[in-house]
């Protein structure tokens, strides 16, 4: 709905003249880029975790909204090494898949319980954790300015939270016997 196009590195270096080497040395797992006006988010298929793709997808589209791809720059620009660029847009993209108000409404207590019910790596889960405690350690009420729109999302949240336990819980399961 942005108009971002979404490419692999494949189709992306192919549509930029680009060798396939150049872009994995921005990274191993993605990277947002502007070709002639318009914004690409080009990412590494071969990651195997699900979890992953979804949040660099989400991390370089943090970037592109934050205003950190310079439309006039080159086409594979490294941003890596700007930490703050990077910060923000860690907390962008953990906002945007799994918001600590429904961390909080899912009653969840550590960084396995997020990964499980919002679907993100580990690594993910990890920074999103320290953010919720942090959060809940805040002078503010929980509801952040969301008051009584927040609480619709409780019963959501309250089934995300069963079904990401009950996978979980199979999962455990299934190692035991193993």
């Amino acid at each position: 709905s942005l108009g971002i196009k979404v490419l692999t590195y494949r189709d992306f270096c192919h549509l930029a003249g680009v060798e396939m080497n150049t872009a994995f040395e921005i990274s191993q797992d993605g990277f947002s880029s502007c070709l002639e006006g318009e914004f690409f988010i080009v990412y590494n298929p071969d990651i195997r975790s699900q979890g992953r793709r979804r949040w660099t997808l989400l991390h370089e589209l943090s970037h592109i909204v934050c205003g950190h791809i310079d439309a006039q720059g080159p086409v594979l620009q490294d941003y890596q090494k700007q930490r703050h660029r990077e910060a923000q847009a860690d907390e962008l993209a953990g906002c945007l898949v799994a918001p600590l108000p429904l961390i909080l409404l899912c009653g969840l207590e550590n960084s396995e319980e997020i990964a499980g019910v919002f679907g993100v790596s580990r690594l993910a889960a990890d920074h999103i954790f320290l953010d919720y405690q942090r959060y809940l350690e805040m002078d503010e009420p929980p509801e952040l300015g969301y008051g009584a729109h927040l609480f619709p999302y409780t019963p959501f949240a309250l089934r995300a939270a069963r079904k990401g336990r009950q996978t979980r819980k199979r999962k455990a399961v299934d190692i035991d016997i193993l």
